[in-house]
């Protein structure tokens, strides 16, 4: 009853879950060379890296070995490796996510035919350097999301997109809107790109000199470490460094 109360009560905001994913086996098991060992040294992986170019922020990309990657990624500053999904060929790292509380762990999309939209393309794992970062989105079909820390510290940023005009799944209208309003720098590298919202954006935002974005934006940030969890209700765009 307590936990279902809390669920209720927190459902439609950002909540840390402080020290969670330390009960988890990948928490203390997936080191560098656990990962490598596991998926295989040779294995392709896309990594990518953000470059200033003109007034836009690009991002690099290239497909390189795992081992190659994770050598460099300890002293290359931005060299990521995001949407990674290695569960497919390596299911026995599933083993290793929970136990989830029930609270988080209602998935709604298990209800679709796997051979439509499997499981493991639903659980990414994001590995990243000093400065590697995501630009601001929300995630497709208005999922709600978890994301577990395992290693390092990421910081959020988050605020609520429910009250854009955009009120279909188009995250990428969405995004485009906060690039023309000047609270995010253009970042040009996959159709659904938004930008990063920078501190001079929300300086702009707060002193009403934004164009064509709704009036009530609250922004939040926190700290999440090795062993939280944080949740992300659906329609939230995150930032995360």
């Amino acid at each position: 009853a307590v936990a279902e109360g809390m669920a209720a009560a927190y459902a439609d905001q950002p909540v840390i879950f402080q020290g969670l994913s330390t009960r988890w086996p990948a928490y203390k098991k997936w080191t560098r060379e656990f990962l490598v060992d596991t998926i295989g040294e040779d294995t392709p992986v896309e990594v990518r890296r953000p470059m200033a170019l003109g007034s836009t922020q690009q991002q690099w990309s290239a497909k390189v070995p795992v081992q190659l990657f994770a050598a460099e990624v300890q002293t290359v500053p931005g060299l990521y490796l995001a949407e990674w999904y290695p569960y497919e060929h390596h299911p026995q790292l599933l083993a290793d996510i929970g136990p989830v509380p029930s609270f988080l762990d209602e998935d709604w999309l298990s209800l679709i035919p796997d051979e439509q939209f499997s499981t493991t393309r639903r659980m990414p794992i994001y590995w990243g350097g000093t400065d590697s970062a995501t630009d601001c989105h929300f995630d497709q079909s208005n999922t709600v999301t978890w994301n577990a820390c395992f290693k390092g510290i990421k910081r959020w940023l988050l605020f609520s997109g429910r009250s854009f005009p955009e009120r279909t799944w188009e995250r990428k209208l969405a995004a485009q809107r906060l690039v023309r309003s000047g609270l995010a720098s253009p970042m040009n590298h996959t159709e659904k790109s938004s930008g990063f919202v920078t501190l001079e954006g929300i300086e702009r935002y707060t002193a009403g000199k934004l164009q064509d974005l709704p009036e009530n934006i609250t922004f939040h940030w926190a700290d999440v470490g090795a062993g939280d969890v944080i949740y992300v209700p659906w329609r939230w765009f995150h930032q995360v460094h």
